[in-house]
């Protein structure tokens, strides 16, 4: 009897563990299905245009990474709901952005990308820019923020890390730093992380 009802346990809590992975794969998929179409209706009306009608947020930007032939859709604002469905983008007041998307969807490609890659975002009014990898770091978010108010143009690409962790939410982020492509800056010289938390 008793293991029987072990057996069922495991059953149980193996089949649970894939439906969760798989309601994140679906969500990932459909999401992009609904946005894609909500970002074509955005075009052709010039106005932001919700993926689903209680969706809180909208599609603001393509992003490209024409090396690995990626193409991301990329929702207003990176708070974990948003996560779910899309990268999500938000702007500092002096030209920093920031993506965030999770690393066994949308951002899985991060794994992939190089220093001097070069990505392109496309705004919603047909708008494109140009950008180069000039760093990548594994930061621990316990430790260090990232500072949306620097003063100057780039954008900080975040996922979690590492890619093939079993458990996900640990604190190691990937960092990525780009700079417009025209006007590159060394690493170095370029102050990637807004300031320190702990010690």
């Amino acid at each position: 009897m008793i293991p029987r009802l072990v057996i069922a346990t495991i059953l149980f809590f193996a089949a649970w563990q894939l439906g969760t992975g798989l309601a994140t794969q679906g969500k990932a998929w459909l999401g992009q299905v609904l946005i894609e179409r909500a970002w074509g209706q955005g075009q052709t009306s010039g106005q932001p245009v919700r993926p689903w009608p209680w969706a809180p947020t909208h599609p603001v930007a393509r992003l490209h990474a024409p090396r690995l032939e990626i193409d991301r859709l990329v929702l207003a604002g990176a708070d974990e709901a948003n996560l779910a469905w899309a990268p999500g983008l938000d702007k500092g007041p002096h030209g920093h952005w920031m993506m965030a998307a999770h690393r066994d969807t949308h951002f899985a490609f991060l794994r992939d990308v190089i220093e001097g890659d070069l990505l392109i975002t496309e705004m919603l009014d047909g708008q494109s820019r140009q950008w180069r990898v000039v760093s990548r770091q594994i930061v621990d978010s316990n430790r260090y923020l990232i500072d949306l108010g620097l003063p100057d143009d780039r954008l900080t690409l975040v996922t979690c890390y590492p890619f093939d962790a079993l458990r996900a939410g640990g604190p190691l982020r990937l960092l990525l730093v780009l700079k417009p492509a025209h006007r590159e800056m060394a690493p170095e010289s370029d102050g990637l992380l807004a300031w320190q938390v702990g010690s």
